[in-house]
């Protein structure tokens, strides 16, 4: 992996808080792995963004990113452009209902009346919960009462997911869960803050997430199975969007929810050196956890298939790419969703096994350990929990 210079590099984070909290108290129905302590996990995550900092990356929150330019340094609003950027952008979130009982002309009116007095912090909750205020007409007090729905973000925290960023530019991918649409457009709000555009958008019908993309070097990998599908890769092989001399397709068919991105089950951590899950290093050929290859080479401005369902760890192999193969428990507790930080320099989960340590160490690795404990129970860890965003 290529020397980076760190200073352009942006990491776009969500810090968990109270959006959270609906999330928790069905973890399955949040798509996470077990109740988790959000006041834990955001604590674990602003130590996480103080290892990062200190790493050099430009530690960005998806808040103060959102309400930059709209508060002063007394945390009053400031009117101007930035504010009406997140106002109108707040107003897709929140939704007025029961017209069947109230004149839809003159809640909409109000609505934008009561927009318009927002606080930029409250305008983000709006963004964050999208709550959906059900009206009812009554013939006493104010004219009305409401039932209040509240539908969060609640896995915003995984901010790799709602794209990915090639050297092309970033890709605004689609969530495959109905629970997270809508982080999308939070991503590609923060984009546009950094004054970045981005080159290529997966349309419906298809998904893209950003779990799925490990970059490394000249080399793009890109997984698809339970969340990515392969349509999606097709669009960005055609429109040349991975801006890399080769692209690896990695298919998966175990569609575990356990290792449903590529990061929980691969990484690369130098050009010549990547981690492996042993379910699948040892996988044969008629397991599920077996994974193969396509295989594209870009040459005179296009990609050409070079080789079809190559097993993954013989190409690896043929490609001089040392594999660290790593148990069960520690594949289980995120060992493969690192955050890359230089050639053979990473951040990695803590609580790891002796024989992943001195991998790590026999292999010249230098580990940047931080407990993601909490933060891992929404089944996401350092990889998961970023996005770089090379500016």
């Amino acid at each position: 992996m290529p020397e980076i210079d760190r200073k352009q590099r942006i990491v776009l984070v969500h810090d968990p808080k109270e959006e959270m909290f609906l999330g928790v108290l069905h973890p399955d129905a949040a798509l996470f792995a077990d109740y988790l302590d959000v006041r834990e996990a955001n604590r674990e995550h602003r130590h996480f963004q103080h290892v990062m900092t200190k790493c050099g990356f430009d530690v960005r929150t998806v808040r103060d990113t959102m309400t930059a330019g709209t508060m002063d340094g007394r945390g009053r609003p400031v009117q101007g452009d930035a504010l009406e950027e997140l106002r109108a952008f707040a107003a897709q979130f929140l939704e007025y209902d029961g017209y069947d009982t109230v004149d839809p002309a003159a809640q909409r009116r109000y609505k934008e009346e009561v927009l318009r007095k927002a606080h930029p912090l409250d305008l983000v909750g709006i963004v964050l919960n999208r709550p959906k205020i059900i009206l009812h007409a009554t013939s006493s007090n104010t004219g009305f009462s409401a039932d209040y729905v509240m539908r969060p973000m609640m896995n915003l925290l995984f901010m790799r997911d709602s794209m990915i960023n090639t050297p092309r530019g970033a890709v605004i991918g689609r969530l495959h869960s109905p629970q997270r649409q809508g982080e999308r457009l939070v991503g590609e709000f923060c984009l546009r803050k950094f004054g970045t555009e981005p080159v290529f958008r997966i349309p419906d019908a298809t998904y893209l997430e950003g779990g799925d993309y490990v970059l490394s070097g000249s080399t793009s990998f890109i997984g698809y199975g339970m969340r990515t599908t392969r349509p999606a890769i097709d669009m960005l092989l055609d429109a040349d969007m991975f801006g890399t001399q080769r692209v690896v397709v990695v298919k998966d068919r175990l569609h575990a929810q356990a290792q449903m991105h590529l990061d929980t089950y691969f990484n690369a951590i130098d050009t010549d050196l990547c981690v492996l899950s042993e379910n699948r290093f040892h996988a044969p050929p008629d397991s599920d956890a077996f994974l193969t290859a396509d295989v594209y080479e870009r040459g005179n401005g296009s990609y050409v298939q070079t080789l079809a369902d190559e097993p993954l760890v013989r190409y690896l192999a043929a490609q001089n790419i040392v594999i660290i193969p790593i148990s069960g428990a520690d594949s289980d507790s995120f060992g493969a969703n690192f955050l890359p930080v230089a050639p053979r320099e990473i951040i990695g989960v803590s609580r790891k096994s002796a024989a992943y340590k001195t991998a790590m160490r026999r292999h010249g690795v230098r580990v940047h350990w931080v407990d993601l404990l909490h933060c891992t129970k929404g089944y996401g860890a350092a990889h998961c929990l970023t996005q770089v965003i090379s500016k």
